[in-house]
This record gives structure tokens, C-alpha cells and sequence, in this order.
């Protein structure tokens, strides 16, 4: 199982070092393009579903491009938001709920680019074995940890809930980080855990979890949970940037969905998880375009369980 030690040293080294070299100020791309911009910050979670960011750096593809891309590691997407809003990052990887939430309230975002949906036994709600709960209607009432409260976790959990008839206000949400979610369960301070790959099978080897709810499937089965968001000044500004980073970024992501080791070893490079995890953990396919359909679901399911005041048209956030 990856420790919270290991995830520091990780993000650390993220910082300090996940840079690709690129051209000067305006070179062209390879496209031949001119860019307005060729130095970015983006702002990641070191999780599965930023994969082909790291490839993208590793395997020079942003480079190709023309550009120059820092990663700066984030406890959580929703962190990035004020950064990215004030000038401190140029995009980073933002769950739709926040970044929905965000934009209701008057934030210019843009959303600039998928990076992974929901699909079943990627990030079941698990229990320990010795739990008493076996089923999700014996959910009610207890203690579910989720990386940051009111996300694209809570949602979809939410929404899975009514179907078993368990009202989401008889559930309590605890924010507790990835990491530090099968230690969370094992003291006792909370009963359950969204854990996603590849915490979950790092507890799966670890303490024998087991899945007793699956906010993957179902209503929620190939919901978009995350993308790379962006501020309108900055869309506004640097169109062939994006287009050129985004190039890069499905290019990456083809990449991964084509050559699993490639995916075990970004994962163990840069995110330190081991060897036996990566083997072992479920990979989700990461998505080459942007749907727009998929997205308004996000928004709409956000406005049924009260996340949202009023119904939000998306169309506008997402970037050309």
C-alpha cells in the first residue's frame, strides 16, 4: 500500500523536477503554429487519471508541441481553484463538481480538456472485512471518507444511494485524503471509503477491503469526474497554446490507453506506488475528446441533489 510518507516524496519531486524542456517564448510548434505562450503551470493530483500528463512530460510529446509544462502537485482539484483563478497556475486538474460549483458562483472557468469518467470497479466505496455492513441500504447512518466534501465522490455516491433506497442525509461524509483512508477505517473514525485506483488495491493487498458500493455503474457509468480547467482570459488569449496542449495531452493519453506498461510505470515513477500494486490495479480508459452531453449530466445530477440552485448550461465552459 502507498504511504502518505511515499505521496510527499513523490509530490516533492513533482515539483521540483516534472518539467520538459521546450522552445522560447513564441517558438513554433510542431504543427508550425506560433505560440503565444510555451511555459505552463498545471496544477495535478498525483493520481491514475493524470497519467497522461506524466506521459505527455516523459515522452516529450509537450515538447514536440513546442511547450514547456511545470506540474505542481495539489492535495485536491478543488485546491487549484483559487490559485488558478488568481494568476498562480495556467490550468490544473479540477473535479466538475467543484469547478461547477465554482462557475455558478461567478468564477471564469473553461474547461479545456477531459482527463477520466466513471467506470465500474474503479473507486468503489469499500469496508474492512470484520465490518458489520454488507450491503449499501446498511450505509445509512454511518460514515463514508471522501478526498474533499461536496465532490464528484459525494455525488455520485449520492446518487447510487437512491436507488437502494437510503436517503444521502442519513449518510455523513468525512474529507480525509486518499492515502490516509484505509488507516481512517482501521481507527475507526469513519465506517467506509471512496478509494480509487490505486489506493484500492493497495488496501485490497493490505486489509483485505471489500467493494459494497459501486458509484461507477449504473446511473453514473461514464459520468465525467475530471478535467483540466482554465480561466477565460487565459482561453481567450493563448488559443493555439491550448489547442498544441491539448494535442499533446490526447496523444498522451492514446498512448496510455494502448500500452498498460506504460501506465504501471508512470505510476510507480512518479506517484511511487509499487510494483505489485500497478500490476495488479484497474485501469479506466482516459478519453481523447470532450463531450458535452456527458458534461451537462454532471451538472444536471448536481442540481437534483441540491449542489446546484439552479439548472447550469456548461456549454459556454468549455473551451473551442
Amino acid at each position: 500500500m502507498v504511504s502518505r510518507r511515499a505521496l510527499m516524496k513523490a509530490a516533492m519531486a513533482l515539483g521540483a523536477a516534472a518539467t520538459v524542456g521546450g522552445c522560447g517564448e513564441g517558438e513554433p510548434a510542431a504543427s508550425g503554429e506560433r505560440l503565444e505562450r510555451t511555459k505552463l503551470k498545471v496544477g495535478v493530483v498525483p493520481v491514475i487519471a493524470v497519467v497522461p500528463m506524466y506521459l505527455a512530460v516523459s515522452e516529450g510529446l509537450f515538447a514536440t508541441e513546442g511547450l514547456e509544462v511545470e506540474l505542481l502537485p495539489m492535495d485536491g482539484g478543488a485546491d487549484a481553484l483559487k490559485p488558478l483563478t488568481q494568476g498562480g497556475l495556467d490550468l490544473a486538474f479540477v473535479n466538475y463538481v467543484s469547478a461547477f460549483q465554482a462557475y455558478s458562483k461567478g468564477a471564469p472557468l473553461r474547461i479545456v480538456a477531459d482527463a477520466y469518467q466513471a467506470l465500474p470497479n474503479l473507486a468503489p466505496v469499500v469496508v474492512l472485512p470484520n465490518s458489520q455492513i454488507r450491503g449499501p441500504a446498511e450505509l445509512a447512518g454511518k460514515r463514508i471518507a471522501v478526498n474533499q466534501l461536496n465532490n464528484i465522490g459525494t455525488l455520485t455516491i449520492q446518487s447510487l444511494l437512491r436507488i437502494y433506497d437510503v436517503d444521502d442525509r442519513d449518510v455523513r461524509f468525512v474529507e480525509v485524503p486518499f492515502p490516509q483512508m484505509p488507516g481512517a477505517m482501521v481507527k475507526r473514525v469513519v465506517d467506509a471509503a471512496w478509494l480509487p485506483e490505486p489506493f484500492l488495491t493497495g488496501a485490497r493487498m493490505k486489509l483485505g477491503v471489500i467493494p459494497i458500493l459501486d458509484p461507477g455503474s449504473g446511473p453514473t457509468e461514464g459520468m465525467p469526474i475530471v478535467g483540466y480547467i482554465s480561466g477565460e482570459e487565459f482561453v481567450k488569449d493563448n488559443p493555439r497554446t491550448l489547442v498544441a496542449f491539448r494535442r499533446a495531452l490526447m496523444r498522451a493519453g492514446q498512448v496510455a490507453n494502448e500500452k498498460r506498461v506504460k501506465v504501471e510505470e508512470a505510476m510507480q515513477q512518479r506517484i511511487n506506488i509499487d510494483e505489485d500494486i500497478t500490476r495488479l490495479m484497474k485501469i479506466g480508459e482516459f478519453p481523447l475528446s470532450t463531450s458535452v452531453t456527458r458534461l451537462q449530466r454532471v451538472a444536471d445530477l448536481m442540481r437534483d441533489f441540491g449542489m446546484l440552485k439552479t439548472r447550469l448550461d456548461v456549454t459556454p465552459m468549455v473551451a473551442a
